[in-house]
């Protein structure tokens, strides 16, 4: 189900919303923080795809389980 949110892509060694080269905002410091975590745990050839829904576009959300949801793992 696509939420109202921001789609998010973190590798081993970089992060990135909508695209690899989207700017700063922000709205993205409580995704990247939660990147910090566990980004040692990312092998070299795995991503993770989700909805970083920390901010509120137009949809406002009362029970998210996390601000970041994970929708696909990519391992090439």
């Amino acid at each position: 189900i696509k939420m109202d949110g921001e789609n998010t892509t973190m590798y081993n060694d970089y992060i990135h919303a909508r695209s690899i080269n989207s700017g700063d905002h922000p709205s993205r410091n409580w995704i990247k923080g939660l990147w910090g975590n566990i980004n040692y745990m990312l092998d070299e050839d795995m991503r993770l795809c989700g909805e970083n829904m920390y901010a509120k576009h137009t949809i406002s959300y009362d029970n998210l389980e996390s601000y970041f949801l994970l929708f696909s793992v990519w391992n090439n």
